[in-house]
């Protein structure tokens, strides 16, 4: 009998509200007080580097978590060392085009995106309208 109310309750097309085990939350504990930064790198100081190209920071996957929402929810698998950062550069190339809702190529050819400006985009606005609406 419960079995059944259970499956009539889940069937009905409306939210189902429940209480959370656990929280994370991570915070940055000091936060900057400006609207500048600047990272260091091991270029500085060193006049046979260009610090205007990117560091690589060994990148290799990268998660949104939005109200319970995971975007991309899977795994990147990048490693710019390999040159697997197509997705990457799929998901840049995607947000451009449906950001500025023209079908023109992207700003960056995938050399200049790895070497210059490497950017990590994920697009959350094609999310559960119910997401959308909770308030915290």
């Amino acid at each position: 009998m419960k079995r059944l109310k259970l499956y009539k309750t889940i069937e009905k097309p409306r939210p189902i509200l429940m209480s959370f085990r656990s929280w994370d939350l991570y915070e940055y504990p000091n936060l900057p007080k400006s609207t500048h930064n600047i990272w260091r790198s091991n270029k500085m100081n060193n006049i046979n580097e260009n610090p205007s190209k990117f560091d690589h920071c060994k990148l290799v996957n990268l998660k949104v978590y939005l109200n319970s929402e995971v975007y991309p929810y899977d795994n990147l698998n990048i490693s710019y060392k390999d040159n697997r950062y197509a997705l990457l550069y799929l998901m840049y190339a995607r947000f451009q085009e449906s950001y500025y809702r023209n079908k023109s190529l992207p700003l960056l050819n995938p050399n200049d995106f790895k070497d210059f400006a490497p950017l990590v985009v994920v697009d959350c606005s094609h999310q559960n309208e119910e997401v959308k609406k909770w308030t915290y």
